[in-house]
């Protein structure tokens, strides 16, 4: 996998499997948070934030959803990469329908916006990203943060009053979303004996299944239509 080691861009960097060959989702590198305060750096602000994300990417797509439900849209832009990624990493192509140029720092690579904000920075480059305009850095890529920010610090600036993190129902919300982090961390049996990738699989898929079932009632009994 490509990713920059102190600000230079290389490939094959890292293995994106451990020798089992299950798949381990790296950290993700910048952590700051939006929050309202005399002495928070990052203030809940109209205009001063910008999201870089990829239609492509899941990831991405909530940060866009929560944007949307909470009435963001004049308060934070968007820039939207190419949905293929090559060996150069996501890249800017405004030719092709759906996405755009970056109009806040005119890059060609979302891998020049992270050395913008860090020109030292070892890590992957993905989406979504949290900018700030005002500052000139990264805020927050890693999506679980930035969708909570959203939804939880930027109400002075959201133009519809909702609540998708409410009193009452956190410790279900919280529920759904490790049920969440199980299935998305699959077992990738690369270079491996077949038999050992079906074990990895009843390894991870055990805890899995009983979740989705219960969930698939929950939700089924939860429909206001019914």
């Amino acid at each position: 996998m490509n990713k920059l080691v102190d600000g230079e861009w290389h490939t094959d960097a890292y293995e994106s499997t451990n020798e089992e060959g299950e798949f381990e989702r790296q950290e993700t590198t910048f952590r700051d948070r939006i929050r309202d305060g005399p002495d928070a750096r990052f203030k809940p602000e109209s205009g001063r934030y910008h999201l870089y994300v990829s239609y492509a990417c899941p990831w991405a797509h909530r940060t866009l959803l929560v944007r949307a439900l909470k009435g963001l849209e004049d308060a934070i832009t968007v820039n939207v990469v190419d949905p293929f990624r090559a060996d150069d990493g996501w890249q800017f192509t405004p030719e092709k329908d759906g996405c755009t140029p970056d109009t806040v720092n005119g890059a060609d690579y979302l891998r020049e916006v992270y050395v913008q904000a860090d020109p030292d920075v070892t890590c992957r480059v993905t989406v979504p990203v949290l900018w700030d305009k005002q500052e000139g850095t990264i805020v927050n890529n890693e999506s679980a943060e930035i969708i909570r920010m959203l939804d939880t610090e930027m109400d002075a600036v959201a133009t519809r009053d909702v609540d998708l993190y409410p009193e009452g129902y956190r410790d279900e919300v919280d529920r759904i979303r490790w049920l969440g982090r199980r299935a998305r961390r699959p077992a990738v049996p690369r270079r491996r004996p077949p038999h050992r990738g079906r074990r990895l699989h009843v390894h991870h898929a055990g805890p899995v299944r009983p979740g989705l079932l219960h969930y698939t009632h929950y939700f089924h009994r939860s429909r206001p239509w019914r």
